[in-house]
């Protein structure tokens, strides 16, 4: 019985000192992961880019191409691959076939705008073909069958002269009178107000640098300097400087205009206490009056 009794002891005195073992290894572990995350963010901060980017950044500019592979998986789910279909005889692939009505197509073309302009062009058969090749009788008109696409008509630039008409008095000397010209954006200059809005549209709401604009008007056939471009896109800012400063003053007449909620460091602290209450996030509040925070 003392036998017993002492190994019974062990054993449990053993499985206590495993359990304690396993709860330290355990807790060791945790800190070692806790320590080497730590190491990492260290290395990050001291040694890692300050940039952000993405390690797998994915391809931004195929948009194409995963269309079109899109496309070639629908076709391929909608192929009807049977052997019995394939195998028939050539005058039953000749025979005209009624639309399949139960199975309409997966992807149907939207119709074009009704607001656009349209362009009524009639394609005909020839007088020679307008008679029945079996009993020779004359073909009636039955329907159109229609189609739409789209044109672009390429920009092109015209000439606009202006002349004005100059009078003088037959009977007075010196008394000449000239017709007003129109107002002009830019006076003295070869540019009219719809050639300067297409530079700015150009430029500014479709990221072209002047020297592609240039490049534009070359293949028109005309010769503007990217210096000309740019000395109508600082005179084309002058003029739409008080524009400018009514959107201005309208903005600052609001109540709120931004609010930043970006972590600021204002106080240089050493204390950990006064380091997680400075931490915070600073409301910075524009205002035509004043910068609150």
């Amino acid at each position: 019985m003392k036998i017993t009794n002492e190994v019974e002891n062990k054993t449990n005195t053993i499985a206590q000192e495993n359990t304690e073992l396993r709860l330290e290894l355990s807790k060791a572990k945790d800190l070692i992961a806790f320590l080497l995350e730590q190491l990492y963010l260290l290395k990050h901060q001291k040694f890692g880019s300050s940039s952000e980017k993405m390690l797998n950044q994915p391809n931004l500019f195929n948009d194409a191409e995963c269309i079109a592979d899109n496309l070639e998986e629908q076709d391929k789910n909608n192929i009807i691959t049977d052997d019995s279909e394939n195998t028939e005889n050539c005058e039953d692939c000749e025979d005209d076939s009624e639309p399949d009505l139960a199975n309409p197509k997966m992807n149907k073309r939207k119709a074009l705008p009704d607001y656009l302009p349209r362009t009524i062009v009639n394609h005909d058969l020839p007088e020679s073909e307008k008679e029945c090749q079996k009993c020779g009788s004359e073909l009636k008109f039955m329907r159109t069958e229609d189609s739409e696409q789209f044109i672009l008509i390429p920009a092109k630039i015209e000439v606009v002269v202006n002349k004005r008409n100059v009078y003088k008095c037959t009977c007075c000397e010196g008394v000449i009178k000239t017709a007003a010209k129109p107002p002009q954006a830019i006076e003295k200059s070869i540019a009219s107000p719809s050639l300067l809005s297409f530079v700015i549209m150009s430029k500014h709401v479709d990221r072209l640098p002047l020297y592609h604009i240039n490049s534009m008007f070359d293949r028109i056939g005309v010769q503007i300097s990217r210096t000309t471009l740019s000395n109508w896109m600082i005179k084309c800012g002058i003029l739409v400087q008080p524009l400018v400063n009514l959107m201005q003053e309208r903005i600052l007449e609001q109540e709120c205009i931004h609010m930043d909620e970006t972590r600021v460091q204002v106080l240089s602290v050493c204390s950990e206490t006064l380091q997680a209450a400075n931490n915070d996030t600073m409301h910075l509040k524009y205002s035509q009056s004043s910068i609150s925070f």
